[in-house]
């Protein structure tokens, strides 16, 4: 069992801001047996400027196992906006697959997700992603990110199809983690996306801890 609270200076999930450019409160708890089979849930506060949205909970569960010196984790994750209107159709369920991998020097990721019916009822959407993360001296770590979305119905989404990418460093402070991460996209203004606001490079800072 345990469990993770942290508050960071914007929230950005796949290079999108869900926080109105603002600091977001978040947390989790996770239940793992060592069969490799886990739950958990997670939340956060998000602002997508329609007045009837304020949360973000997540509920996930998956198997974890390994195959081949590799590690494969099957999961399963259903993202909830309590309060927004149905017709809204925010909440949707995906599914996933990763890989990852220690090579000692670093550990490499790369991952797989699948929905029927994305955010916003906007269709169905894949996104594939790729990580890196390296171990610095004095407990600091390096990671980095890139991944792909692609979304059936664009304009019921309000993006086009698009790629992040995040580059950051994490390191203990006070008996917390911090972390300092610069994220953005390829998206630029189009018939679809009339802003860049949200969308566009931002440097988002964030303090955790774990239980």
């Amino acid at each position: 069992i345990s469990a993770n609270v942290s508050i960071v200076s914007q929230y950005r999930w796949r290079g999108l801001d869900q926080s109105g450019e603002e600091a977001a409160v978040q947390g989790g708890f996770d239940l793992a047996h060592e069969s490799g089979l886990y739950l958990g849930t997670w939340m956060s506060n998000v602002d997508f400027d329609d007045n009837d949205t304020s949360s973000e909970m997540d509920f996930y569960g998956g198997y974890g196992f390994e195959a081949a010196g590799v590690g494969v984790d099957l999961n399963i994750t259903h993202f909830a906006y309590p309060g927004s209107l149905d017709a809204s159709g925010y909440d949707f369920t995906e599914y996933g697959i990763g890989l990852s991998k220690d090579l000692g020097l670093a550990a490499v990721s790369a991952g797989f997700n699948f929905t029927g019916e994305f955010y916003g009822s906007s269709g169905s959407a894949e996104y594939i992603h790729a990580g890196l993360d390296i171990p610095l001296p004095a407990d600091f770590g390096l990671s980095a990110h890139v991944g792909h979305q692609a979304i059936d119905d664009n304009a019921t989404y309000g993006v086009d199809d698009y790629t992040d990418w995040s580059v950051g460093v994490g390191f203990p402070l006070a008996g917390l983690d911090v972390s300092v991460t610069y994220v953005d996209t390829d998206l630029e203004t189009s018939t679809i996306v009339t802003s860049l606001v949200g969308r566009d490079e931002a440097v988002v800072v964030g303090v955790s801890k774990s239980f």
